[in-house]
């Protein structure tokens, strides 16, 4: 049963008719040119594909499937030479972008795309690089969401509001793919919002039941939250997710049960201030601020992040 507020939230995040058939024939059309310019087959992966994407985002990932027998280096040329033929087609603009291998994001079309080379593979038993997971995500989810999309934007949009929703290094939070599996395994937003006001340190998430027990996967796993990926055992979904986000997230579902709220799902405004109210809130507070600035290098921040993260705690020891 939804409250007044998540029945407002919902009128605004999801998408209509329209934008989803939009959506899928974009991807359709994408897919059709990959095989047109590379003979491989191709699927589309992500929040559009399985129907949780919030309403107004209009991403698009679509990876292309070559055979497992080609090398890394020819994986990266054929498939970089595959998305840049595809950008062409369509007359989209593109940059290069990498993950564990180049890969091509673009516009085409009012949409972003990704164009993801990865390895036609079986199973993830078959891997050969970290991105020829994604695809098994969407094979797993694509029927088990469907009748909890609402759920997964309600989720997605609370992430938002919180500042804690992103897995990338600078966010250190909810992955999509990861608000998927919690609705998943709880059936629900309210459900998965009233087991999360209760989670500790450590709490463990097994769909697929891969382990005997918690104490296995506490074994393996130090995360503050341990989702065992169902598409392999060995990873944990949540493993981006940082102990400061961590609690955030709890405290916020604490109070979201206690008294919800329409402000739950509205993301902060941002707010400055000034180099004098700043050096007030040192002297009151008594402490002095120490920093180091180094010139950025060019690397995208995902790889950035991590480095001054070790090195501050490198300096703190």
């Amino acid at each position: 049963m939804r409250n007044e507020y998540e029945t407002a939230v919902l009128s605004r995040i999801l998408p209509n008719d329209t934008e989803r058939e939009e959506s899928h024939q974009m991807g359709k059309k994408l897919i059709d040119a990959v095989f047109e310019v590379a003979g491989v087959p191709a699927m589309m992966t992500g929040s559009v594909a399985r129907g949780t994407w919030v309403k107004g985002d209009k991403d698009i990932d679509i990876f292309m499937l070559f055979s497992p027998e080609l090398s890394r280096e020819e994986l990266q040329e054929k498939g970089l030479a595959a998305a840049y033929a595809v950008v062409e087609k369509f007359g989209g603009t593109s940059e290069e972008k990498y993950a564990e291998h180049p890969y091509l994001n673009a516009v085409i079309e009012g949409y972003d795309v990704d164009l993801v080379p990865c390895y036609h593979v079986s199973s993830t038993a078959e891997m050969k690089c970290a991105v020829d997971r994604t695809p098994f995500h969407t094979r797993y989810l694509i029927d088990k969401i469907a009748p909890l999309r609402e759920d997964v934007l309600l989720l997605k949009q609370f992430c938002k509001g919180g500042g804690v929703y992103g897995s990338d290094h600078m966010t250190g939070g909810f992955s999509g793919y990861l608000c998927e599996l919690l609705i998943l395994h709880y059936g629900g937003f309210t459900q998965f919002m009233e087991a999360a006001s209760k989670f500790r340190y450590g709490e463990v998430i097994d769909i697929e039941g891969y382990y005997p027990d918690r104490k296995s996967v506490r074994a393996l796993f130090t995360e503050p939250l341990i989702v065992i990926d169902p598409t392999d055992k060995s990873r944990n979904v949540a493993a981006a997710l940082t102990p400061t986000r961590f609690s955030e997230f709890i405290e916020l579902a604490r109070d979201y049960c206690e008294k919800p709220g329409s402000c739950y799902f509205i993301p902060d405004a941002p707010t400055s201030i000034s180099k004098s109210e700043f050096s007030a809130v040192l002297e009151r507070r008594k402490t002095a601020l120490f920093a180091l600035s180094f010139k950025t290098p060019e690397y995208v921040a995902d790889t950035v992040v991590p480095q001054l993260r070790k090195t501050m705690e490198t300096i703190r020891a």
